[in-house]
């Protein structure tokens, strides 16, 4: 029978071949279940599979016990004090622990690690985010690192030799608690110069460990400092070499994932401007979806350039139903495309995102370090959950791998080869719809949903191509890019816009219809639109009806046309 380690633990086997089970999580978000209770459960599945006499199990514990020290250095007998969450949650590993030791005369030990550092830190941790920002600095990525609290004082080890401490504990004829630390104090102004509060002076003392062990530090605080500020370096040094070279798309192949799509379409369209091999694929070729779909089709093309503009999209009503559907199909094409890009070695990659990744009441103008700072509108919370989370895997594959992925947040986007479904439309394509069935039935009136005050920033997708060009060429960078008109309209000012252009373009009718005819490769609904649609000339050339009401005709000479007014009018007038 075999033990498996569920995620988070690591499971080795020492000379005996005796199952050893390393216990520890040390996330936040997961401190008061798995910190505390995740080690029960595994201790208590080890009892309850009759394992407890073979099994050597291994908890990985904290200084943080110490918190509020009682005497200094600490050692195994020094009283504990825990002062935060993560604390109190491992000192519940710990003594359960000793008692399944105990009670249950199981191999059971912890080890009480003190500030463990490497070069694969996390960037939140206070060491890495010093090394990091020198790095920065001197690589002229950032001009200032901000220092807090200079004098508190840490006893700072390097985290290979205490994971080679953890061996000898495991192979130890009884089992026992230890201490593992550098058993030197530095303070913060000489590792880090940053701020590191909440506790008193932490050092340990690991006399013990070593008596019985044979355990030494090896790697010196000067020692790990170095390697860590040399890890950081290499990767602002590459951050630099992709953000100070334009990337040069002659000659290239560039995949445009989502051609057919409003978004895809015009990215193609304005490929086609460039001396680069443009890649397409529709769905019956390949479904994004499919995972080995995906990386067949990428280990056989292999582009250079990618725009990622395939998503599964929609209005609010549809966004709101298939909340499960957005969230899962999305997720795949992200997670499908962004690592079969990194497989296959693609040389410059475009995530295109969503201003829906932005908090629901986030400040106006929405800038680009809103992101994560508060509640998501509920209505499209999986689908911008999805764009959060393909946002974060591109800056996790350029931070771990040195991709150079990159993502852009167009603004409300309109234009040709929208979705046009009753139900499942955005603003502009469903407002137009709307209209034309009213003109079509003769009706009064049009029923549009809200007040009319709630305000869009549209963006023509032909602007967003060029855009997206550019940026592709001269951007390189984590950081992600808002791109957009920077001005508002209302969709009480959209419907104004259609009243202002109504009798302008029913004026020029005649033309649009006389162009229409000699050029049939204009559609007026995209091929993938559902539900019963009027014949698509007449979709494109019968003038809307007034949006509100068709008695509302007074003339507004006065007024001058808004950016709404000109870009609505663009619109209808592609249509």
């Amino acid at each position: 029978m075999s033990f498996t380690a569920p995620e988070g633990t690591t499971t080795v086997r020492d000379s005996k071949r005796r199952v050893a089970l390393i216990a520890g999580v040390t996330d936040q978000e997961y401190a008061d279940n798995a910190d505390a209770i995740g080690v029960l459960r595994l201790l208590e599945a080890s009892r309850i599979l009759g394992r407890e006499w073979e099994t050597r199990f291994y908890q990985a514990s904290t200084s943080e016990l110490y918190g509020l020290v009682q005497e200094i250095p600490q050692e195994e007998t020094t009283a504990f004090y825990p002062r935060s969450r993560y604390a109190v949650a491992k000192l519940y590993g710990y003594w359960v622990t000793v008692n399944y030791r105990e009670a249950c005369g199981m191999f059971a030990s912890n080890s009480i690690l003190f500030n463990h550092e490497s070069p694969i830190r996390g960037e939140t941790v206070l060491t890495r985010k010093f090394t990091r920002g020198v790095a920065r600095v001197e690589a002229g990525l950032e001009e200032t690192l901000y220092l807090g609290n200079l004098e508190a004082k840490r006893g700072w080890g390097y985290a290979r030799d205490y994971v080679e401490g953890m061996h000898p504990i495991l192979q130890a004829d009884a089992p026992d608690d230890y201490v593992l630390a550098s058993g030197e104090a530095r303070s913060v102004r000489e590792f880090a110069e940053l701020a590191f509060a909440e506790v008193d002076l932490l050092i340990g003392d690991s006399s013990r460990a070593t008596a019985k062990l044979g355990w030494k530090l090896k790697a010196r605080c000067a020692q790990l400092v170095k390697e860590m500020v040399a890890g950081d370096f290499s990767e602002a040094r590459l951050e630099v070499a992709m953000a100070s070279t334009p990337y040069e798309l002659k000659g290239k192949t560039a995949f445009a994932a989502g051609h057919r799509g409003v978004v895809g379409g015009p990215l193609a369209r304005r490929l086609s401007q460039e001396d680069v091999e443009i890649l397409t694929a529709g769905r019956a070729e390949l479904d994004l979806g499919d995972e080995a779909q995906v990386f067949d089709w990428f280990a056989k093309k292999k582009p250079q350039a990618l725009f990622r503009a395939a998503a599964k999209v929609s209005g609010i009503v549809v966004n709101n139903t298939l909340r499960a559907e957005f969230i899962y199909d999305n997720l795949a094409i992200a997670a499908h495309v962004i690592h079969a890009a990194y497989l296959n070695r693609t040389e410059k990659l475009m995530f295109l995102g969503s201003s829906c990744i932005y908090p629901k009441l986030a400040p106006q103008p929405l800038r680009e370090d809103y992101m994560l700072t508060g509640p998501l509108e509920i209505t499209n919370e999986p689908y911008a959950i999805t764009k959060i989370a393909a946002i974060k895997m591109v800056e996790a594959y350029r931070s771990q791998y040195g991709c150079d992925s990159i993502s852009v947040m167009p603004t409300n986007l309109y234009g040709p080869n929208d979705n046009y479904h009753p139900e499942y439309s955005y603003v502009f394509p469903a407002l137009i719809r709307r209209l034309h069935e009213a003109k079509l039935a003769g009706a009064p009136n049009v029923v549009v949903w809200g007040t009319g005050t709630l305000q869009r920033e549209f963006f023509y997708v032909d602007d967003m191509a060029d855009a997206c060009v550019h940026l592709i060429k001269m951007h390189s960078s984590s950081d992600i890019v808002n791109i957009g008109t920077g001005e508002n309209i209302s969709i009480g000012g959209v419907r104004q816009s259609c009243r202002a252009h109504h009798r302008a373009y029913r004026r020029d009718r005649p033309r649009h219809l006389a162009a229409r005819r000699a050029s049939s490769s204009t559609s007026a609904v995209s091929a993938h639109s559902a539900g019963t649609l009027a014949p698509r000339w007449k979709m494109a050339l019968c003038s809307p009806t007034a949006p509100i009401s068709t008695r509302a005709r007074r003339r507004r000479s006065d007024r001058r046309a808004s950016p709404g007014d000109r870009c609505f009018a663009t619109i209808l007038q592609r249509r």
